[in-house]
């Protein structure tokens, strides 16, 4: 029996194949619907913020990012969402489980009219410690410092921030 690649047409993998793909990524991998809702996410939530993919299905985003990011993002993810295929690429800190804050640049794909995703393809790579992370224009000199301080909050977890 010859091999074939997945890029060969006819050839698909299964799903238990696929969620394996994916959470053995270091990228964050999530499909979110027009508002934020994360509908789907990768293992790789709980290995670079320390949140299970589960517990955050059906919360919003944006509840994991910071305060002053939130709203520039929020309108980024407007604007790919209005236009079918397009793509926006945007920086910004999430929030992980330990309440500190990790650089990450995002990458959002309008795939709403893609069957199986009908979402806003998410792909999130930590730029925290990179030594090729420049910030962007917009943002003030007090950001070029990855922050580590703590919210006077200890509870973290997406589903006690409003988003």
């Amino acid at each position: 029996m010859s091999q074939k690649t997945v890029t060969e047409p006819g050839t698909r993998i299964g799903a238990h194949q696929l969620a394996t793909l994916l959470d053995s990524t270091q990228e964050l991998i999530a499909i979110l619907g027009l508002d934020g809702t994360v509908l789907f996410a990768n293992g790789a939530f709980r290995n670079s913020l320390g949140y299970n993919p589960d517990e955050l299905l059906g919360h919003s985003i944006h509840a994991l990012v910071h305060a002053i990011d939130v709203e520039h993002i929020r309108e980024r993810l407007q604007e790919v969402a209005a236009v079918p295929g397009s793509s926006v690429r945007e920086r910004c800190r999430l929030r992980t489980r330990d309440c500190s804050w990790r650089w990450f640049e995002l990458v959002c794909h309008n795939r709403l009219e893609d069957s199986g995703i009908e979402g806003i393809l998410l792909n999130a790579q930590d730029v925290t410690l990179s030594s090729a992370w420049r910030p962007s224009a917009r943002l003030s000199p007090t950001w070029f410092t990855p922050s580590t301080r703590r919210p006077t909050s200890t509870n973290c977890s997406p589903a006690s921030t409003k988003p």
